[in-house]
């Protein structure tokens, strides 16, 4: 572990350092499991195409709460901690901001001021598969830890602990799909779409307009299916040759000579990174698909 404590988190510097890092906050919408995000928002986020959401108030409580939690936690535990943001040795583009480290770097503090729900779920001995997802990149960024406690802190010094520990292969997992992620980053092209990143509309113009698109789709698939029987028939009557008649002209055209890049690159030993330079960006374009 690398430590970056000159950065203050939530600063317009540590802002700009998220953007060009991977954090334990990011991980849950790489893997899938974050209910706010999909890793799509993510990489538009990452690559500037838009801005961050603008906290709810859910986030500005747990945040107005943080300094209160962490002197409960003290309070409570035996460990002395202390806010930091670190930067992985193994892979400079993983980082985390912790709540809490000890000086030696053993211990992890992840405080989450939470929901009626998520922390009835902690007094039930239970975790949210997407903090588990955040701690364990945390220990995983900070290598020395040897545990993470989950502190969660309801106010009026409510609160209740967990302690999670190392798990390397699933961090190796964590690793595995941040660095999928960033090489989409890196050559601007967007993750797999998931259904997190539909809005289900319901409005009636909408219903309408959707209803007649997708006749007129399948009437148009089912017309272009018999012109293809009716060119195939015609297609007989040329005996290799070119023919016309009753306003039709047909003619064989002989196939182009086209260039396999993919050998190409094979041979002169061309990789992704040397065409970087020479990709160009296309203007986005809508695809309507009829389910």
């Amino acid at each position: 572990m690398e430590s970056n404590k000159h950065l203050v988190q939530r600063s317009d510097e540590w802002c700009e350092f998220r953007r060009s890092h991977i954090g334990a906050s990011d991980m849950s919408a790489i893997m899938g499991i974050s209910p706010w995000k999909s890793a799509y928002t993510l990489w538009l986020e990452k690559t500037g195409r838009k801005e961050p959401d603008v906290p709810n108030s859910a986030m500005l409580r747990g945040t107005q709460l943080e300094h209160e939690a962490l002197d409960a936690y003290l309070k409570f535990s035996d460990h002395l901690v202390m806010p930091s943001v670190c930067v992985s040795k193994d892979w400079e583009i993983a980082m985390a901001s912790l709540d809490g480290v000890s000086e030696d770097g053993k211990v992890i503090l992840e405080i989450k001021c939470p929901s009626d729900r998520v922390f009835q779920m902690a007094l039930d001995g239970k975790i949210p598969a997407y903090y588990t997802c955040q701690m364990q990149w945390q220990m995983y960024v900070e290598d020395r830890a040897e545990l993470c406690d989950y502190f969660c802190y309801a106010g009026n010094d409510r609160h209740t602990m967990l302690t999670v520990f190392p798990d390397k292969e699933y961090q190796a997992r964590l690793v595995k799909a941040a660095k999928e992620f960033w090489d989409c980053v890196e050559k601007d092209i967007p993750p797999e779409i998931t259904e997190a990143d539909y809005v289900f509309v319901e409005d009636e113009e909408f219903l309408k307009l959707a209803k007649q698109y997708s006749r007129l789709y399948h009437q148009i698939k089912e017309l272009e299916s018999m012109r293809m029987l009716f060119k195939k028939r015609l297609i007989d009557f040329t005996d290799d040759g070119n023919v016309r008649g009753a306003g039709l002209k047909i003619r064989r055209s002989e196939g182009r000579k086209t260039i396999d890049w993919t050998r190409v690159c094979e041979k002169y030993k061309i990789t992704d990174d040397h065409l970087i330079e020479f990709t160009k960006l296309h203007a986005p374009f809508w695809v309507i698909t009829v389910e």
